[in-house]
């Protein structure tokens, strides 16, 4: 009987023994500098209440501090118990991650169905020899799991699991795994005979970046921050009446005191327009240094970062749309900007990660001569000429209905103006008619639309020109519109839209579309749609 009782020991686990969780003492516990980082991170918003309990402190009021201490009493104790209380571990093919003790919680998540599995790293975490690790799947817009943080063996051991798990499960060769481009990263994540070699797509050197930077508004984020400092402890005013105007006393005596004055103001507009481009020279520095784009299986890993590292791996797969951005700076320097949206994963909306940006930008800057290129890297087979799409334009009629609007837009400026600054505030309708012509001129030439073999195109902008497409099998919806000043002119609104995950900055949505021609292209959509079905899944 203890013989029988023995072999049925050694018997594989049943199916009802397999679902549950494997046991506590199977599962791993977080990093011991995870209650660290935990504590940085409740320490940031706890910021702004401690600046006035110290405040308050000073007068003599110490309510807001005991307030403010008690909080972040509490903050410690919740990390702390949160750390004690978290597990995680791979089992039967799934990712299981448990915490809670009273009200317990327990996670899994197929690796089978894991899209992403992104690394960030900033200063301190390789001081602990540590990184983040997100989990996430193409089922909703946050993280499925997110582990802060593990160690370089924990890391590695995640991976490996996740990675033969997928294989167990399926034959394609396709693996989300982190990144090995950023320096950092690379000595926590070393590559294995069971993934599939890296091909280098594209690296970006620190030139291009500089060029992108001194091409954006970056520098615009930190603007208000620098003014209101100027302006709180009267540095524009010192220097402006001692320092500068002393130094041109002192270069050239005769000069006028007038003449001197708009010299200081011509300097400070000189040197803050010096200082935005340096502000955005180093935003794309500090986001995109190292960047590095390489082909995995059928994945794009992405890599980079300067202080903070990062890896996001890019299920081509998932793809739904691609936007070229070409601004007018960048123009001029042969540069463009290629961004994306994917199916799933977490959105780009409100404050972005490391992983976020450069999974929503892909490719922050590019010479446009090799956009084809990497275009037919997301799209395998597509091969893109621009020049080669057979476009067609808005209604006729577009020209004329953005001009009315800009005349009587103008009528009502002057009306207003008379009313408040007669008699010359007539003028201010020649303020907005001029240029409101001319960029309705623009305005209307800059659209164009396309049904291409394998999808819709839409290219629109002046300054900042866009050019966005999607496949006939990513589309999720198509509507047509019309407005009653629509009906008035004919015309209609021709929008599609995906299953995408984040904004690429542009929309397919054509505006004073030709009525007869948009019911037309509605009608060839929906059809196309229907017929088209992924050639991968």
């Amino acid at each position: 009987m203890s013989s029988e009782h023995e072999n049925n020991s050694d018997q594989e686990p049943t199916a009802a023994e397999s679902i549950l969780p494997p046991p506590p003492d199977l599962l791993q516990r977080l990093h011991p500098s995870s209650i660290l980082f935990e504590l940085v991170s409740h320490g940031r918003q706890f910021l702004v209440p401690a600046i006035f309990a110290f405040l308050g402190a000073t007068q003599g009021n110490w309510f807001w501090g005991v307030l403010a201490l008690g909080s972040f009493g509490i903050s410690i104790l919740t990390t702390v118990f949160k750390y004690f209380t978290l597990r995680y571990g791979i089992r039967d093919g799934e990712l299981i991650v448990i915490h809670g003790l009273f009200f317990r919680r327990e996670r899994t998540v197929p690796t089978r169905r894991i899209q992403n599995m992104d690394l960030v790293q900033n200063v301190f975490h390789r001081i602990f020899g540590v990184a983040e690790v997100k989990i996430e799947t193409a089922s909703g817009h946050d993280a499925e799991a997110v582990l802060r943080v593990l160690t370089k063996s924990q890391i590695e051991s995640l991976r490996k699991q996740i990675f033969s798990s997928r294989r167990a499960a399926s034959p394609s060769p396709a693996v989300m795994s982190s990144a090995d481009g950023v320096e950092n990263l690379a000595d926590m994540v070393e590559g294995h005979a069971d993934e599939p070699e890296a091909v280098s797509i594209l690296t970006i050197p620190v030139s291009w970046l500089a060029a992108a930077g001194l091409a954006s508004n970056r520098g615009w984020l930190l603007v208000g921050i620098v003014v209101g400092a100027f302006f709180q402890f009267d540095v524009f005013e010192n220097w402006n009446k001692k320092a500068i105007r002393q130094f041109f006393g002192n270069i050239i005596p005769a000069m006028p005191h007038d003449v001197s004055g708009v010299l200081v103001y011509v300097l400070w507009a000189i040197a803050f327009v010096l200082v935005l481009k340096l502000l955005g020279m180093a935003w794309f520095l500090m986001r995109f240094y190292g960047y590095r784009i390489e082909r995995v299986g059928e994945d794009l890993r992405v890599t980079g970062g300067l202080l903070t590292s990062y890896s996001a791996t890019i299920p081509r797969k998932r793809i739904q749309f691609i936007s070229i951005h070409r601004p007018l700076v960048m123009r001029w320097m042969g540069l463009a900007t290629i961004r994306i949206e994917t199916a799933g994963g977490a959105a780009a909306g409100g404050e972005e990660s490391q992983a976020m940006v450069a999974r929503r930008w892909f490719v922050p800057v590019v010479p446009i001569g090799q956009v084809p290129r990497l275009i037919g890297e997301l799209r395998p087979g597509l091969i893109w000429d621009e020049e080669l799409v057979e476009w067609k334009a808005v209604s006729p009629r577009t020209r004329a209905r953005m001009t009315r609007k800009v005349i009587v837009a103008s009528v009502l400026a002057s009306g207003i103006g008379l009313i408040f600054l007669r008699p010359w505030g007539g003028l201010t309708g020649l303020l907005i008619l001029l240029p409101g012509i001319w960029l309705a001129i623009r305005t209307s030439r800059s659209m164009k639309y396309s049904r291409t073999s394998f999808g819709v195109a839409y290219r629109s902008g002046i300054l900042l020109k866009q050019l966005s497409f999607t496949f006939f099998e990513r589309l999720q919806s198509i509507q047509l519109q019309q407005s009653p000043f629509d009906r008035r002119w004919g015309m209609a609104t021709l929008s599609v839209d995906t299953a995408a995950a984040g904004p690429a900055g542009h929309v397919i949505s054509v505006p004073y579309m030709d009525e007869k021609f948009a019911r037309e292209e509605f009608r060839q959509l929906k059809q196309a749609a229907a017929n088209h079905r992924p050639t991968w899944n």
